[in-house]
């Protein structure tokens, strides 16, 4: 079995599902700080979904692309799940990079025209995460489990 980091890599995987999971539910719990207008502690969850993401990127998730897009054809799975997972992953690491730069964190959110309609970009900004997540879940089945066999 193939390793990373000493790891095999399912349990690498599933150690990127718990942290992803981690990361979505702490970006559920700033969904509900922004519902009660507490800005400031929005900005904290957000930044702490951000930066988790941001770890399990770039000590998992590029590591692995590779492997990933080398064992595409090698058995057979259906592309273009993982097309659509990094598509929607890379849009929405990019909205949340221009969300931390322009609002900057535990910032005013009122009043701020760079982004302009800043709700409806986070709206969108989470319905974009979710997606991705969704869909991370299921390539995660399809690539470490016999769920899609």
């Amino acid at each position: 079995m193939a390793t990373y980091l000493g790891l095999d890599v399912i349990t690498i995987a599933i150690l990127n599902l718990v942290l992803q999971t981690v990361a979505y539910f702490i970006l559920i719990i700033g969904f509900r700080f922004a519902r009660k207008n507490n800005f400031r502690k929005h900005g904290i969850m957000m930044s702490t979904a951000i930066l988790l993401n941001f770890i399990s990127l770039f000590i998992v998730m590029l590591s692995s692309f590779y492997s990933v897009i080398s064992a595409l054809k090698q058995i057979e799975l259906n592309p273009l799940i993982i097309i659509l997972h990094h598509s929607f992953g890379v849009i929405t690491l990019v909205m949340a990079i221009i969300a931390i730069i322009t609002l900057r964190p535990c910032g005013s959110i009122r009043g701020n025209q760079k982004l302009g309609n800043v709700r409806k970009f986070m709206i969108t900004l989470f319905t974009f995460w979710s997606i991705t997540y969704f869909l991370g879940i299921i390539v995660y089945l399809m690539l470490y489990t016999a769920f899609f066999s």
